[in-house]
């Protein structure tokens, strides 16, 4: 068995799951700027009122993602005792507002905008959660 000094740190599956929150992070900037340079270009150009409004709250929305993935970065990498609870809180309300998002701009535009890989983007965070949750590694690294 090991020790709690040994299970301390960012080791183990601990530098999977540092890949993931970089790459994430990394995926999360990369969406907003993409949006936020296609509105200022004006490449993005809706006729309906309702999806402009939309528009306007998934760049908002993806800023706002951006930013908590940045700082669940820091929390990790600081491996401060936060980092658990944000990690855990943002990966059960990205999936919620995404179902959310496409279901309004579906009754909107009266098509379907389910995929499939969008909602396999879950199963990582279904994975890391219990992880978090329950992993020794974890509780001497960022709890205690």
């Amino acid at each position: 068995m090991a020790t709690k000094k040994n299970l301390k740190g960012i080791r183990g599956w601990l530098i999977l799951l540092g890949i993931y929150i970089g790459v994430k992070a990394i995926r999360s900037l990369n969406s907003f700027l993409i949006l936020f340079i296609g509105f200022i270009k004006g490449s993005i150009s809706i006729e309906n009122n309702l999806l402009i409004l939309m528009s306007y709250i998934e760049l908002v929305y993806n800023f706002v993602i951006m930013l908590a993935m940045i700082y669940i970065a820091y929390l990790f990498f600081q491996e401060s005792k936060r980092f658990p609870k944000w990690f855990i809180g943002i990966h059960i309300l990205i999936p919620i507002f995404y179902i959310i998002d496409v279901s309004i701009v579906q009754t909107i535009l009266q098509k379907s905008l389910f995929k499939v890989e969008d909602l396999l983007l879950t199963i990582l965070p279904c994975i890391w959660i219990p992880y978090l949750l329950l992993s020794k590694r974890v509780k001497t690294t960022f709890i205690n």
